[in-house]
């Protein structure tokens, strides 16, 4: 099998849009910045979760709080693709942006 990273696919990525949380932005790691994704673990009742890159606990901010089930997953988890695909797209708050973004 051949790997190729960035290699277009089938289906297009999905759409994570964090400007609906208003002026929380993108939930990313306060130590080394990684953004949350599928591979970090959440702990104290999904409270806090853990950086999977550089093993920092996080707070998860009110607005992106969500209970866990009994097997230790968020109950929404599968209404949140950042945390179910690998790759998908963030829609970013404009602080996000160094400059417009510009024509193909």
């Amino acid at each position: 099998a051949v790997v190729q990273p960035l290699a277009p696919t089938d289906k297009p990525l999905p759409v994570v849009n964090f400007i609906q949380l208003g002026n929380l932005g993108v939930i990313r790691c306060r130590s080394c910045l990684t953004y949350i994704n599928p591979y970090v673990a959440f702990s104290e009742g999904g409270r806090r979760w853990i950086c999977n890159m550089c093993r920092n606990p996080n707070t998860v901010p009110q607005e992106y709080y969500c209970p866990l089930d009994a097997n230790g997953l968020r109950r929404d988890l599968f209404m949140r693709p950042e945390l179910r695909n690998a790759s998908c797209d963030f829609l970013a708050p404009a602080e996000y942006m160094v400059r417009p973004p510009q024509r193909p």
